[in-house]
This record gives C-alpha cells, sequence and structure tokens, in this order.
C-alpha cells in the first residue's frame, strides 16, 4: 500500500495526461504512468518537510 494519496482531482488529472498521450504511443503512456507513480513514492517520505504554507491546510 502506498505511503501517500491523490486526490479525486489529481486522479482525473493523471488519467488526462494518460488519455492524451496513449492516443499517439500506448507503451509512452504506461511509462509516464509509471514515472509518476515511482516519483510519488519517492517523495511520499518527505510531504512534511519544508515550510507549510496556509492554504495547504
Amino acid at each position: 500500500m502506498p505511503a501517500y494519496s491523490l486526490s479525486p482531482d489529481a486522479l482525473e488529472d493523471l488519467q488526462d495526461i494518460w488519455d492524451f498521450v496513449v492516443f499517439d504511443n500506448v507503451n509512452a503512456a504506461n511509462g509516464l504512468e509509471d514515472e509518476f507513480f515511482n516519483a510519488f513514492e519517492k517523495l511520499a517520505p518527505a510531504a512534511s518537510d519544508g515550510a507549510h504554507s496556509p492554504r495547504c491546510n
């Protein structure tokens, strides 16, 4: 189970990106999806690091 969660809007955006790319190249769309989720996995442990914005609360 991932150590992060994505909002419904974020998931919709990712789907929109995948839908756009897959029109030209299914392998590229799947690879891009993998890259996004790999980045999320790497970033999740540091989610509370750094400055906090009042907009994020």
